[in-house]
C-alpha cells in the first residue's frame, strides 16, 4: 500500500517543484484563457508523493490529469532524464481525450522511456504475451473477451454434446453462461463464475475442445492478467526493472481495476524508487473493481463537480449518505423529480405511439427549455436492460418495448442487431458472407490468381478480417470497412491492386434509430449504466430496474429505515449514483408507487418534485 507522505525525486535529475506560473501556462494553453484552478486541483497538480485521489463525478480530473502532464512535458524536453512517466487508464477513450488535450506539447510522453495506454495493454505488452511466448513457444493471436465469446459459441454450434453440457436441454437445464467460461492457467483447469470448476481433466474431449483456443492465442483479458501476474511472480527482478524505468505512476478511474490486475500494480512497483498515484471513486464501482485500491492515510479529495449545480449535489450526497460533493456555483440547476407510477400505468405506457412517462419527461423538458440549451442531450437510463419473463422484475424493456439490449442473449452475441432494407433482422453469417463473396469477386475481377481462402488459411488473417467486419456492423461506416478491407487485401496480396474495393452499404436500414424515442422535437437516447458512464447529460430520466430488489424503491426504504446498509445495498446504490449524476440541470427519476413512497411522502417532498402519472398533477412543496 501507499506510504503517507513519501516523497520520490523524479527522474535522474531533482525536478524544480511544479509553480504557479507553470500552472497559469498550462492553464492558458488548455482554455486558451488567462486563469488557474482552484486549491483542490492545485494541490493535486503540485503533488510529487504516493497518494489516493478520490475525485466525484464531473470534478474535472482527466483536465487536472491533463494539466500536470504539460507540465511534466515540458520540464522533459528541457532535461536528459533517464526515467519516464507512466499513465494508465481503462479505456482508448480516455487515451484519446488525453492525447486530444495535451496535443503536440504532449508528444513526447508517448515515446520511451514514457508509456501512456490502457491498463490492460500494459499487462498484455509487458507481461501476459511474454508470458504465453514463453510458455507455449508462439505468439499470442487476439486478446478479446468478444472474439473468445465468438470463438466458444462456434464450437457448442458444431457440437451437440458439447451444447449440451454448456446449456443444458430442456429437461436437464444448465446456468452456464458461455461468456463467462475462462481457462485457470494456475490449475489448468476451465471455470465459471468465481472460481467453479467447469472442466479439469485435460484427457476429456470437452476440455480438449476448448483447449484449443487456448493453443491458438486467443484469449480472454482476464486470462492476459492470470499471465501477467504469473509471470510477474516468476521474475520478481521485472520490479526493479519497471521501478527504474518510470518515476511517477498515474492510475485513472481506479474504482474499475480487478483485483488481480491492481495486485500487479502493487507489486510492480517499488515504492521507495517511484511515485505511484491512484485516481477513482469509490462510489462509481459498478464493474467488480478492487474495493482495496484506497486504502491508506495519504489521500487527495476532489469534492466540488464542474458538471451540475447544487441540487443534483444534495441528492448524490444523500445516496453517499455524507455532504462531501459540492456543486457547481455556476450551474442552475433544477430541483429532481419523482415520477410515481401505478401498475396499470405501466402496463399501458405505450399505447398508439405514444409514451406516458417518456412524453410527461419530454414536458418536464420543454416546460424548464433544457431544449434551447446548446447541443441538448436527453437520456433515458435503468441499470437492467434485458428482457424478463418473471412478473414485477422490471428492466428498461417494460418502458421501452423496443429496447435492444447489448447483452441481449437472444442476439449475436459479438454483433447485435442488424437489419437490411427489408428491415427483418439478418444474420450476422449472412452479412459475413455477402462481404467475403464481394472480396472473391474483386479479387477475381483484378485478376488475381488466388482467391479469398488462400488468404483466410492463416487464423491470424482469418481474425483479422473477422475484426473488421465487426468493427462495420458495431460503427455502421462503410468508408471505413472498404478503406480497411483495401489496406488487408494490399497486406496480403504480392500482387499490385490498380483498383480500390468497394462494398455498397444495402445492410443497415438508416431510416430506424435504435433505442431512441421522439417527440415535439425531443429525442430521448435509452441505454444502461454501464453504458452511459463517463457521460455528461443536459437532462437524465432514470428508471427503476429489478436487480435482486426494486433499485430505487428499496434505496428509499434503505435511507429511510434501516440504520446499516448491506454489501448488496450498495453495490446497488452505487448503479443510481452513476446514473443520477449524469445530468448538467435536470435529474428525473421514475419508480412504482409503492408503500414505502406512501410513507414518507412528505419526507420525499423535502428532495424531490413528485409528479404522479396517475393523478397527471404535480406535488410541489
Amino acid at each position: 500500500m501507499l506510504q503517507k507522505g513519501k516523497t520520490v525525486m523524479l527522474m535522474s535529475k531533482n525536478y524544480d517543484n511544479i509553480t504557479d506560473e507553470e500552472i497559469e501556462k498550462a492553464y492558458e494553453l488548455l482554455f486558451n484563457k488567462k486563469g488557474s484552478f482552484d486549491i483542490e486541483r492545485e494541490k493535486i497538480i503540485k503533488s510529487m508523493e504516493s497518494c489516493y485521489i478520490e475525485s466525484v463525478p464531473g470534478s474535472g480530473k482527466t483536465t487536472t490529469l491533463v494539466t500536470k502532464l504539460l507540465i511534466l512535458a515540458d520540464k522533459l524536453s528541457k532535461g536528459n532524464y533517464e526515467k519516464g512517466i507512466c499513465v494508465l487508464t481503462h479505456t482508448n477513450v480516455g487515451i484519446n481525450i488525453i492525447k486530444k488535450k495535451l496535443g503536440k506539447k504532449g508528444d513526447i510522453l508517448f515515446n520511451y522511456p514514457n508509456f501512456i495506454g490502457t491498463l490492460q495493454s500494459f499487462i498484455d505488452i509487458y507481461l501476459a504475451i511474454p508470458c504465453y511466448k514463453e510458455k507455449f513457444k508462439k505468439q499470442v493471436v487476439i486478446i478479446d473477451d468478444n472474439y473468445v465469446d465468438k470463438y466458444n459459441e462456434s464450437l457448442i454450434i458444431k457440437n451437440w454434446k458439447l451444447k449440451s453440457f454448456i446449456k443444458g436441454t430442456k429437461q436437464n437445464p444448465k446456468n452456464t453462461n458461455i461468456e463467462d467460461i475462462y481457462f485457470n492457467f494456475k490449475e489448468e483447469k476451465f471455470c465459471y463464475g468465481k472460481n467453479r470448476t467447469l472442466l479439469r481433466e485435460a484427457t476429456n474431449d470437452k476440455y480438449k475442445t476448448f483447449y484449443t483456443r487456448i493453443e491458438k492465442g486467443i484469449l480472454k483479458y482476464s486470462e492476459a492478467v492470470q499471465l501477467g501476474g504469473i509471470y510477474l511472480d516468476k521474475y520478481s527482478v521485472l520490479k526493479e526493472y519497471f521501478s527504474e524505468r518510470f518515476s511517477l505512476i498515474l492510475v485513472d478511474e481506479m474504482q474499475d481495476t480487478k483485483e488481480k490486475a491492481f495486485e500487479i500494480l502493487e507489486n510492480l512497483f517499488d515504492k521507495e524508487k517511484t511515485v505511484v498515484q491512484y485516481t477513482g471513486d469509490s462510489n462509481q464501482n459498478i464493474n467488480n473493481g478492487t474495493k482495496d485500491w484506497n486504502k491508506g492515510d495519504f489521500k487527495y479529495n476532489m469534492n466540488s463537480s464542474k458538471r451540475f449545480g447544487a441540487n443534483i449535489a444534495e441528492f448524490l450526497n444523500i445516496i453517499k449518505n455524507d455532504d462531501k460533493i459540492k456543486g457547481n456555483q455556476e450551474i442552475q440547476d433544477f430541483k429532481p423529480i419523482l415520477f410515481l407510477y401505478n401498475e396499470k400505468i405501466l402496463l399501458e405506457n405505450e399505447k398508439n405511439g405514444n409514451n406516458i412517462i417518456f412524453d410527461k419527461y419530454i414536458e418536464v423538458i420543454k416546460s424548464r427549455n433544457l431544449d434551447m440549451k446548446e447541443k441538448p442531450i436527453f437520456k433515458v437510463i435503468g441499470r437492467i436492460g434485458k428482457k424478463r419473463d418473471e412478473e414485477n422484475k422490471v428492466s428498461i424493456y417494460n418502458y421501452f418495448k423496443n429496447f435492444q439490449s447489448k447483452s441481449n442473449p437472444n442476439k449475436d452475441l459479438l454483433f447485435g442487431t442488424v437489419k437490411n432494407r427489408n428491415n427483418f433482422q439478418s444474420s450476422t453469417k449472412q452479412i459475413i458472407h455477402k462481404i467475403k463473396n464481394e472480396m472473391n469477386y474483386f479479387l477475381r475481377k483484378n485478376k488475381i490468381e488466388y482467391g479469398l481462402n488462400d488468404i483466410l488459411k492463416d487464423d491470424k488473417n482469418k481474425i483479422e478480417l473477422h475484426l473488421i467486419i465487426y468493427n462495420y456492423l458495431k460503427r455502421k461506416n462503410i468508408d471505413e470497412l472498404n478503406r480497411r478491407i483495401d489496406n488487408f487485401l494490399e497486406e496480403k496480396i504480392e500482387d499490385k491492386i490498380d483498383n480500390k474495393f468497394n462494398f455498397e452499404d444495402k445492410i443497415f436500414c438508416k431510416d430506424e434509430e435504435e433505442n431512441v424515442y421522439s417527440k415535439n422535437g425531443i429525442k430521448l437516447e435509452i441505454d444502461t449504466v454501464n453504458g452511459v458512464k463517463g457521460e455528461t447529460h443536459t437532462a437524465t430520466l432514470y428508471l427503476e430496474t429489478f436487480f435482486q430488489k426494486n433499485d430505487v424503491e428499496n434505496f428509499f426504504k434503505d435511507f429511510f429505515e434501516n440504520k446499516e446498509i448491506k454489501k448488496q445495498a450498495k453495490e446497488r446504490n452505487n448503479h443510481l449514483y452513476v446514473g443520477c449524476s449524469r445530468p448538467k440541470y435536470l435529474l428525473c427519476i421514475a419508480c412504482k408507487n409503492c408503500d414505502i413512497i406512501t410513507r414518507y411522502k412528505e419526507e420525499l417532498k423535502e428532495i424531490f418534485e413528485i409528479i404522479n402519472l396517475g393523478e397527471e398533477k404535480c406535488q410541489k412543496n
